[in-house]
């Protein structure tokens, strides 16, 4: 219930009330489930791409490259791996700038997307238009430094 709260919260542009209670469920869904659950994985996608709206990128890289490992270690499908890396390329691009990092992890996202046809192609045309803007644009001027 929190999550779909938080989904409207989020269309509605109530960023801060979208992390609350993503951050609520996550901890009830850690308790419950256990730290690796794929609904984890989930959750903390959507986080990640919250604070990634809410001018927050760098405080979502580490989320959402956590939301990739669970997705890949829990066998997800390519589809939900390649969601959360896309939410992970933006986050890269946003924070720090890194273009050949962005781009190469939106590349593993699209042939995923690539490898699924007609089921994600409205995803891979956004995705492609995206990877050919971050081509062609300085990066952008507020950018966080990378974690060491």
């Amino acid at each position: 219930m929190l999550h779909d709260l938080a989904y409207a919260q989020t269309i509605l542009g109530d960023l801060a009330g979208a992390e609350q209670n993503l951050r609520r469920a996550l901890k009830i869904w850690e308790a419950a489930l256990g730290a690796d659950d794929a609904r984890v994985g989930a959750l903390l996608t959507a986080l990640g791409d919250v604070m990634v709206k809410a001018g927050r990128p760098g405080e979502a890289v580490s989320m959402l490259e956590r939301s990739v490992r669970i997705a890949e270690v829990q066998g997800a499908p390519r589809e939900r791996v390649a969601d959360a890396r896309v939410s992970l390329a933006r986050a890269v691009w946003a924070a720090h700038g890194d273009r050949e990092a962005a781009l190469a992890i939106a590349e593993e996202a699209a042939a995923a997307y690539r490898a699924a046809g007609a089921v994600r192609a409205n995803f891979l045309a956004e995705l492609e238009s995206w990877m050919r803007e971050v081509s062609a644009r300085p990066a952008p001027r507020r950018v966080e430094p990378r974690a060491r």
